[in-house]
């Protein structure tokens, strides 16, 4: 369970998002290949209780030649969610959930339909990808597009970005759930929406009987801290 309790994991299971990752590192690449086959174990279980769109778990390199673990995992339901909520994507919904694509491949596949948009036409392949990635990962279209908007002014004396009020996006160590948006959209209703939905979510699950007792269970706690996933 310890692969899966982390704010942006939490947040993708509940439907809220598409995707997720987990990045636990260590230098035994044994013990990392330990790690990776219990990810894979649990997705094997995770699969027969939801529809899981992508999923991968292996052992890397970073470019430092430190050894980790990792995992990315697309939740069907999440994507359906996220692309129906969007409207960046004009129509094409349908025919980027019809696709069974890797995680890179539907960021690329996202880029394209983007690209084909006049509003668009203006945004560097990178931004247009950035695009892409904040509709999978949940973000609200406003937050999305101001945030790319500064990104591709690259103005030093620009309107600055505010990072999202997600309440317990900092449980546990984890690839923090937290996009920026510039500040004037501070009181903007539906980013407002969103960051109260998302702090519902974590608070309901990380004050739930279930986790207060999956906290205190032994095994849990060591997996936790082997994971380096503790505060």
């Amino acid at each position: 369970m310890a692969y899966w309790v982390t704010p942006n994991t939490v947040l993708t299971l509940s439907g809220a998002r598409a995707y997720c990752d987990g990045v636990f590192y260590h230098d035994d690449k044994k013990l990392l290949s330990g790690w990776i086959e219990e990810i894979r174990y649990s997705i094997k279980v995770l699969q027969s209780i939801t529809d899981i769109y992508f999923a991968k778990a292996k052992v890397n390199n970073s470019i430092s030649k430190e050894n980790y673990g990792t995992y990315d995992l697309i939740i069907t339901q999440g994507l359906e969610f996220v692309l129906n909520n969007t409207k960046l994507l004009e129509g094409r919904e349908a025919e980027i959930i019809n696709q069974k694509l890797t995680g890179n491949q539907l960021v690329n596949a996202m880029r394209v339909k983007l690209k084909q948009d006049e509003r668009f036409k203006h945004f560097s392949k990178d931004n247009l990808s950035h695009i892409a990635f904040g509709i999978l990962v949940g973000y609200p279209d406003k937050a999305i597009l101001g945030s790319v908007d500064e990104w591709q002014k690259d103005d030093p004396f620009g309107e600055p970005l505010v990072d999202a009020d997600i309440r317990g996006s900092w449980y546990y160590i984890c690839p923090q759930p937290v996009y920026t948006y510039p500040r004037h959209l501070v009181n903007d209703p539906d980013i407002q929406a969103n960051e109260q939905l998302w702090s519902t979510i974590l608070k309901d699950f990380y004050m739930s009987d279930f986790h207060k007792n999956l906290a205190n269970n032994t095994d849990f706690h060591q997996k936790a801290k082997e994971l380096k996933m503790l505060r």
